[in-house]
C-alpha cells in the first residue's frame, strides 16, 4: 500500500528520515532522499549531522520552522545548505547533484577487480586513465572553486567522498560543502590543501608487486601533472587577487513553518536555488 502524502512539512521530514530513504550513512553525516510521497522534492536531499546524544526526532518535535541559511554563495555548485531547522542548524536541506563520488566509483571498480592481487590499485588506474582521456582538464573547475573559496576565508573538503563525477563521465564537481561560517583569511594564501587532496585520492595506497607498481606509476605520473597543470592555470588566472565570491540576496525569503503544507517548502527551496544560480538535476 502506498503511503499517504504528508499533510505538513514536519510529517514529511519524519517520513523522509527513515532507513528506506537513507543514501549516505557514515560517522559524519546521514543524507536522505525525500519520501516517495513528495516527488516534487526529488531535486533536494535532507542532510543530518547530529551532535552526540542528540535525537533527530526530538529536534523535529521542538523545531517550528526551516529558515534560509546565510551567507549563500551564488554561482557555485558546492552542495551548500539552503534551509536549516530553526533550533537545529545541523539538520539542513541541500540541492541534489547527480553523479557518483570518486569514493563510490573506486569501490565499484574494486569489485570488478576483486579477483586480482590489488583491486584498489587497478580501480585507481582505471579511474586515472578515464580522467586522462578527457578532452578538457576536469580539475580546473574544482580547483578554481577551491581557490576562490579558500582565498575568501572558507574551508573546503575536496576528499574522494566529496568529489563527484558527472553522469556522462566528463566533468568533476564537489558536493556537501556544508560549513557556512567564514574563517580568518589565510596569509600567505596557498592552494596546497585542495591540490594535495586531489593527488592523494589516487595514491597507490598499498604495497604491491614491482611490476604493478611500475604500471601504476606510468599512469600516475602524467595524471599528477594534469592536476598540477590545472593548479598552475588557476594560480595564474587570479595571481594575488582572485575573483571575489558572490552572495545571493535572500533576506526577503522567509522561513517556512513546519506546520505548513509541503508545497510551501518546495516554493521556498526553488526560490533559494534560483537566487544561488543552482541548476536543478533532471
Amino acid at each position: 500500500m502506498t503511503a499517504a502524502p504528508s499533510s505538513t512539512i514536519r510529517q514529511l521530514l519524519r517520513a523522509t528520515a527513515t532507513q528506506n530513504n537513507l543514501l549516505v550513512d557514515n560517522d559524519r553525516v546521514q543524507i536522505y532522499r525525500f519520501a516517495d510521497t513528495a516527488p516534487e522534492l526529488q531535486h533536494y536531499l535532507l542532510r543530518v549531522q547530529l551532535p552526540p546524544h542528540t535525537s533527530l526526532r526530538a529536534a523535529l518535535k521542538s523545531a517550528t520552522s526551516l529558515t534560509p541559511v546565510t551567507p549563500l554563495v551564488a554561482g557555485m555548485h558546492i552542495g551548500q545548505p539552503l534551509l536549516a531547522l530553526d533550533n537545529a542548524p545541523f539538520v539542513t536541506i541541500i540541492p541534489k547533484q547527480e553523479g557518483m563520488s570518486l569514493a563510490d566509483w573506486k569501490e565499484q571498480l574494486a569489485e570488478k577487480y576483486a579477483h586480482t592481487e590489488a583491486p584498489y590499485v587497478y580501480a585507481k588506474m582505471e579511474m586515472m586513465e578515464h580522467l586522462l582521456g578527457l578532452a578538457d582538464n576536469p580539475f580546473t573547475n574544482i580547483l578554481d572553486e577551491a581557490y576562490r573559496l579558500e582565498r575568501n576565508g572558507r574551508e573546503t573538503d575536496y576528499t574522494s567522498g566529496n568529489v563527484l563525477l558527472s553522469p556522462d563521465g566528463k566533468t568533476l564537481s564537489v558536493i556537501d560543502q556544508d560549513e557556512p561560517e567564514l574563517l580568518n583569511p589565510k596569509s600567505p594564501f596557498t592552494l596546497a590543501p585542495s591540490y594535495l587532496h586531489l593527488t592523494t585520492i589516487f595514491d597507490i595506497g598499498q604495497r604491491t608487486s614491482p611490476e604493478l607498481a611500475a604500471r601504476y606509476e606510468h599512469i600516475y605520473a602524467p595524471f599528477k601533472q594534469k592536476i598540477i597543470a590545472a593548479w598552475r592555470e588557476v594560480n595564474a588566472r587570479y595571481r594575488d587577487i582572485p575573483e571575489p565570491l558572490a552572495f545571493a540576496e535572500v533576506s526577503d525569503i522567509q522561513g517556512v513553518a513546519l506546520q505548513s503544507p509541503p508545497h510551501q517548502l518546495v516554493l521556498q527551496l526553488n526560490r533559494l536555488a534560483q537566487r544561488a544560480g543552482i541548476e536543478r538535476s533532471n
